[in-house]
């Protein structure tokens, strides 16, 4: 799960030249024993970047509409992702 919206991240940032040096992602992701299912879901990233917070929003929208493994995802369970600011 944390691989795709960080594969995306490389893959946008040279489509929108958004310059970064990392973005580390974190992800939560619960499981429910009984009866079995996955429930809400969350994941957020904070790219090291000097890029104001509009070009993160862009970012993030293009993470949403087009990231596939988060999109397969959003279909069976509630996923939630944010993109934050070294100021956040």
């Amino acid at each position: 799960m944390a691989a795709c919206p960080s594969k995306n991240i490389e893959r946008f940032s040279e489509m929108l030249d958004f310059k970064y040096s990392r973005a580390p992602v974190a992800v939560a992701i619960e499981s429910q024993p009984s009866p079995p299912r996955l429930i809400p879901g969350f994941y957020s990233t904070q790219p090291d970047t000097a890029d104001p917070r509009w070009r993160l929003d862009l970012l993030l929208r293009n993470l949403l509409e087009y990231g596939t493994i988060t999109n397969t995802l959003v279909v069976v369970l509630l996923l939630r992702g944010e993109l934050r600011s070294q100021d956040d």
